[in-house]
C-alpha cells in the first residue's frame, strides 16, 4: 500500500517509514531522538509509523506524543493486560506485548517500505522485513558486547551511529556494510537562556555514569548545591541523600525543569561505551550551562571543544580540580560563551538532512527522496 502526502518539498515521493521497537515508559535521550526523527520527516512528507510495545509504557506517557507530532503509532496493547487487579507476573509479560507488537508489523508491512530498529536487533522484525519486500535500517546509541553482528551484517540495509565514536566500537565487533554516522536529533529551538540556577547537576545518577565523582564532589563542596535527575537504573527511594547539599529529581516530560535549576552541569560517565555521544552535554549548553565532561567516548564530538574535558576522569582529585576551575567566576564566563556559542551552532535540519540522505541510498532508485545535502533546502 503507497500512499501519496502532501508535503512543503513538492520534490520528497511517496516514503513511508516504519519504526520498530520499545517504547520507553518515561523520557530518555534515545527515545527523544527517535521521537524527534520521525516527527521531523513526518513533517517533510515521509509517512512515519511506530510499532511499539513495553509493558510499562502508557498512552499519556508514550502514545499521545508521537500522535499529537504527526506520527501514526500502534502500541501493543494486550487487552485488559494494564489493569489493576491482573497479576504483575502477567502484566510484565514481555514476550506477550512483542508477540502483538510483531503481528501489527506484519498487517502494516508493505513492500518498499523502510523499516529501522534501534538496538538491540530485532532479528523477528528483521525477517518479516525481509519476506515483505521492506528495506532495513538499524540505529545503534549503545555498545554492547556479546553480540554477534557477523549474523545481522547481510540483512541490514544499512547501519546508523550516533556518534563516530559508537561506530569505530561497532566495528570493532564486526558490523560491516553501509553505514551513516547521524547525531542525536535535538529539538531546543528558542530556549537557549542567558539566566542560570545555582546548582551543579548530573543526569541519570548511577554507578556507570559517575555517581561516586558527584556525591564526592558533594561533599568537597558543601556549600554549593548539587542536584541528580532521571536515570533508569535508578528508583527515587534508593537515592540516599548523604548531605542536604544534594538533591535528587525523578523523570520529567520537560527536561527543562533540571537544566534551569543549573549553573554547572557534571558528566563524569566512568565506565567504557556509556556515552556514546554525550547528548546531556548539548542539551545543557542549550540552556546556557557550562559542562564539564569525562573526555571519553563520544563527549568530545558533543562537546565540539565547548566543554572543560577531564582527562583523567578516573581520579577525584581531577574532578575536584576542575569544579574549583569552573567556580572561578571568569572561567565559568568563558564556558558559558562557548556553551552558548555551540548551542546555536547545532543544527536540527542538518541532522533530518542526514536521514534523508540515508532514506535515499536505502531506497534507491528514482523515486529516493531529493538529496538536500547536509540538510539545506533546494
Amino acid at each position: 500500500m503507497v500512499v501519496k502526502y502532501k508535503s512543503a518539498y513538492p520534490l520528497y515521493p511517496t516514503m513511508r517509514l516504519v519504526y520498530f521497537g520499545r517504547y520507553w515508559r518515561d523520557f530518555g535521550g534515545t527515545e527523544f531522538d527517535i521521537r524527534t526523527m520521525l516527527r521531523e520527516l513526518a513533517k517533510r512528507g515521509c509517512e512515519c509509523i511506530a510499532i511499539s510495545y513495553d509493558t510499562e509504557a502508557s498512552a499519556t506517557n508514550a502514545r499521545q506524543p508521537l500522535e499529537e507530532e504527526g506520527v501514526k503509532v500502534f502500541y501493543a496493547d494486550v487487552p485488559n493486560l494494564n489493569k489493576v487487579g491482573v497479576p504483575v507476573s502477567i502484566r510484565s509479560d514481555k514476550k506477550l506485548f512483542k508477540k502483538v507488537a510483531l503481528s501489527t508489523l506484519i498487517s502494516y508491512l508493505d513492500p518498499g517500505d523502510i523499516l529501522m530498529t534501534c538496538f538491540p536487533p530485532q532479528e523477528e522484525a528483521w525477517k518479516i522485513a525481509k519476506k515483505r519486500g521492506a528495506s532495513i535500517i538499524q540505529k545503534y546509541t549503545v555498545v554492547y558486547d556479546g553480540y554477534e553482528p557477523e549474523k545481522w551484517n547481510p540483512i541490514v540495509d544499512m547501519n546508523i551511529f550516533n556518534s563516530e565514536a559508537c561506530r569505530d566500537a561497532w566495528k570493532d565487533r564486526g558490523v560491516t556494510g553501509p553505514n551513516m554516522v547521524i547525531y542525536p536529533e535535538i529539538d531546543m529551538k528558542d530556549v537557549v537562556v542567558a539566566e542560570s540556577g545555582d546548582g551543579i547537576g548530573m543526569i541519570n545518577p548511577t554507578r556507570h555514569k559517575g555517581s561516586k565523582i558527584f556525591e564526592y564532589l558533594g561533599a568537597e563542596f558543601p556549600d554549593e548545591k548539587f542536584i541528580s535527575a532521571g536515570g533508569w537504573a535508578v528508583k527515587p527511594g534508593a537515592v540516599v541523600k548523604r548531605r542536604k547539599n544534594q538533591e535528587y529529581m525523578k523523570h520529567m516530560k520537560d527536561i527543562g525543569d533540571f537544566y534551569r535549576r543549573l549553573k554547572i552541569m557534571l558528566v563524569p560517565t566512568q565506565e567504557q561505551h556509556f556515552e556514546t555521544y554525550g547528548r546531556v552535554v548539548l542539551e545543557a549548553m542549550f540552556y546556557g550551562v557550562p559542562v564539564i565532561a569525562a573526555n571519553k567516548d563520544g563527549i568530545p564530538e558533543a562537546a565540539e571543544d565547548a566543554a572543560m574535558l577531564v582527562d583523567d576522569y578516573e581520579s577525584p582529585e581531577a574532578w575536584k580540580c576542575a569544579l574549583k576551575e569552573m567556580l572561578n567566576d571568569n572561567t565559568w564566563c568563558k564556558w558559558k560563551h562557548r556553551a552558548v556559542q555551540r548551542a546555536y551552532n547545532y543544527d536540527l535540519g542538518r541532522m533530518i538532512g542526514r536521514w534523508e540522505l540515508a532514506l535515499k541510498m536505502v531506497r534507491g532508485g528514482d523515486n529516493s527522496p531529493p538529496d538536500f545535502g547536509m540538510g539545506e533546502n533546494e
